[in-house]
Order: C-alpha cells, then sequence, then structure tokens
C-alpha cells in the first residue's frame, strides 16, 4: 500500500510504501505495532530507507500500487506497465519458476498472493545496485497444461515445433541441390555434419 508519513521530521510528509506489520520480537521489546514502510529517495528512487511506524502514525493513500510504480520507479521495462514485469518469450506476465532469478524467487516464494514484499537489495541486468518492492498479483499452482490457462503457451510451443520442421525441410532440400566440404576431423562433433558432406568416400 502507498502510504504517508512524517519524515524526516514533524511537519514534514514523504511518500512511502507500506510492506508489513511486525511481529515477533520487534513488537515485544518495543510493546508497539510497527509497521514497515520502505520511503525511496529521489532524485534517484531506486535506493532509499526502510522505517517502521506506529500504525496511527501512518496515513494511508487511495494512490494504487500501479501508480506509485509509474511515479517513483526507476526501471523502465514496468515502470509505464503499472510495475508489472512482462515475459517476453510467452507475451504475458506469466512466469515458470525456473525463469526466475534466484533472488527474485526467494523472495515470491514466501508470499501469498497479493502481498508486497519487504524492500530487497538487488542488481539489475546492467549492472546497477537498486532496491526493490515486489507484489505478487497472481500464483498459480503446478498443474497439467490446459487451454483455459496456457494457451500463449501452448499456442507458443506450437509455432516453435512448426518453425523447426519448415527449417529442417528447407535445410533438406537445399543439402540435395548445394556442395558441401566438412573437414573429417569435425564428423566426431555430431553424425549430422557427415551426413551433410557431399562427397563422402560412402
Amino acid at each position: 500500500s502507498v502510504v504517508l508519513v512524517e519524515y524526516p521530521r514533524k511537519g514534514s510528509w514523504a511518500v512511502g510504501f507500506a510492506t508489513k506489520e511486525n511481529k515477533g520480537e520487534i513488537k515485544k521489546k518495543t510493546n508497539k505495532d510497527l509497521i514497515n514502510i520502505f520511503v525511496p529517495t529521489t532524485p534517484n528512487p531506486t535506493s532509499g530507507f526502510l522505517l517502521m511506524f506506529q500504525k496511527e502514525e501512518v496515513i494511508f493513500l487511495d494512490m494504487t500500487f500501479e501508480e506509485a510504480a509509474n511515479k517513483y520507479s526507476e526501471d523502465e521495462q514496468t515502470k509505464f506497465n503499472g510495475g508489472q514485469m512482462s515475459n517476453f518469450q510467452s507475451g504475458n506476465n506469466r512466469f515458470e519458476v525456473s525463469a526466475l532469478d534466484r533472488g527474485l524467487f526467494a523472495v515470491v516464494n514466501k508470499m501469498e498472493q497479493g502481498q508486497i514484499s519487504e524492500t530487497g537489495y538487488f542488481q539489475s541486468q546492467d549492472q546497477r545496485e537498486a532496491f526493490r518492492i515486489v507484489r505478487l498479483d497472481k500464483k498459480f499452482e503446478p498443474h497439467k497444461a490446459n487451454l483455459d490457462i496456457d494457451f500463449t503457451r501452448i499456442k507458443g510451443f506450437a509455432l516453435q515445433e512448426k518453425q523447426s520442421r519448415i527449417v529442417e525441410e528447407w535445410k533438406e532440400e537445399k543439402l540435395v541441390e548445394t556442395f558441401v566440404k566438412i573437414n573429417a576431423g569435425y564428423f566426431s562433433c555430431d553424425q549430422t555434419l557427415a551426413n551433410w558432406n557431399s562427397n563422402r568416400d560412402d
């Protein structure tokens, strides 16, 4: 949730992200209901401060997670998409566990649907150091593929299989009319290469 808190002093206000309520040792030691708030810095919102405020000191705003991502995120791949990651292979925003980096998997594996994570440090693909907050919109349990849930994925597999078949047919057609000379030393790499050779002894 997007919130408003008095920070860094009374009378000064900052927009932040509420992640979770503190329980366990922190609650026992303080005897207070504290909420973790991540306050991004400006002009570089990929860094910030993790602060704890009493629940009554936090004002919850009507600003949505999507609006906050658009305003404060520096991730160009998600900023203008409501903070949602896009899977460029499948064309949607669903990811298999194996497609997630280890750090992200460690975060979402413990989350429930609709939950917002704690602020976490990570390195972006271009090796920039940053912090991120993750919201898990939906979690799909392991299941057999079906058209209702996996249509885009099944369509992609079918397209890949068709493309592969067409390329293989084109290759076989061209091998008949194309002279190919391959050094015999490479035949052990793949038997297919030996079959391509146009002046075999057999």
